[in-house]
């Protein structure tokens, strides 16, 4: 198993105690019962912290909210309660799901097996390749995470600003967790991508061996490719659909939280531009979010582009010399692509897309232009 080998290290931090096999050859993954149990027990240990977090929070909200004005709480609370409810939902998903891990290991396994046989160095190179940039965004993200501590322990802020930095760092565990799971779910989402590009490539020299058919009947190997590669591509979509239903609701509480996280920057960008310019640091706190959830919208990008390559590598097919079979076959294909769109989703509500994205931070800065007007009219009176 290639996959798990080169990203080995993000593959055991992500499911320490829960697969075994990747190292031995052939094998395939396997549940590890006991540190399974383990990790049954840590995400309840979580979903327990928090609830007590949700009970007692506003017993002491005023040790890290901003009493400045009602509208102020307000966005603060929404930020911290969708960030308290993401971490638990996460959480109970990861726990609920905990065994669709060696499902997705074992799909990807057997794509490998099919896609790496004739070109296994281009293959790997790919997912070399993959694997480098994946650890280059994960160490950039924990440098974020820690940039943003160091800078809240060196500097020295007001008296009056310590809520600030409690309301930072109390941001920041609590979105440690749902951060750690998207960046799982981008390491999935690379490799299907690779997977994915091969499979355009070998069907680009099936396309091209095709096209130079001079006999009446197609050959039997071709026959044979065309119906690996087809196998390959239904894999493929196996594996997408094991990931949207294991992550369905933690995107789902992701997409909420990004929302909510993009309109009470905005709102606070323009609350310091109209009454108070005290909050200078407050947007530092949400720099490693903005980056993980742009990440895996560009991860989700580049796997659309590599599916639509493949779409229009097989329009490229000259299916009029062709038997008629096998020119059936093709239809299917092209049909399958065409009308299944491989889309993460939100239950069917959002697509994950640079479009959702635009369409947040229009519909923020709506809502907080409203706002805005009722401060202005506010700080006049």
């Amino acid at each position: 198993m290639e996959a798990a080998q080169y990203f080995g290290t993000f593959f055991d931090f992500y499911c320490p105690y829960r697969i075994a096999g990747r190292k031995i050859a052939g094998k395939r993954f396997q549940i590890i019962k006991r540190k399974h149990r383990l990790m049954i027990l840590k995400s309840v240990v979580l979903l327990v912290v928090c609830m007590l977090g949700a009970f007692l929070g506003p017993a002491y909200a005023a040790d890290f909210i901003h009493n400045r004005s009602c509208i102020n709480r307000i966005i603060n609370w929404l930020c911290l309660g969708i960030a308290l409810v993401t971490n638990f939902m996460v959480t109970w998903e990861s726990m609920a799901t905990s065994k669709e891990d060696i499902r997705v290991w074992n799909t990807f396994d057997q794509i490998e097996r099919t896609l790496f046989k004739d070109d296994r160095d281009g293959a790997l190179s790919l997912l070399h390749r993959a694997s480098r940039s994946y650890g280059f965004m994960f160490f950039l993200w924990l440098a974020q995470i820690g940039f943003v501590i160091g800078l809240l322990v060196v500097l020295e802020m007001h008296s009056e600003e310590h809520r600030l930095r409690y309301f930072i760092i109390i941001f920041e565990v609590l979105s440690l967790v749902d951060s750690m799971k998207l960046l799982q779910i981008i390491m999935y989402c690379r490799i299907l991508t690779v997977y994915v590009r091969l499979l355009t490539s070998r069907l680009g020299g099936l396309v091209a061996s095709i096209n130079g058919i001079v006999e009446d009947r197609v050959p039997d190997r071709f026959h044979q490719q065309f119906q690996l590669l087809s196998l390959c591509y239904f894999n493929c979509m196996k594996v997408f659909c094991q990931m949207q239903d294991q992550f369905g609701w933690t995107l789902t509480f992701m997409c909420i939280k990004y929302f909510i996280v993009l309109w009470n920057e905005i709102y606070w960008a323009v609350y310091r531009s109209v009454l108070d310019r005290s909050f200078e640091w407050y947007c530092v706190n949400l720099v490693p979010y903005h980056f993980v959830y742009v990440l895996f919208t560009w991860s989700c990008e580049r796997f659309y582009t590599e599916i639509r390559a493949l779409s229009r590598q097989i329009y490229m097919v000259n299916m009029n010399a062709l038997e008629e079979t096998f020119v059936l076959r093709i239809r299917q294909f092209q049909l399958l692509l065409d009308y299944n769109d491989l889309f993460f989703h939100t239950f069917g509500v959002c697509l994950v897309s640079y479009r959702l994205i635009f369409q947040f931070v229009i519909s923020a800065i709506t809502r907080v232009s409203f706002m805005a007007q009722i401060l202005i009219d506010f700080s006049y009176d």
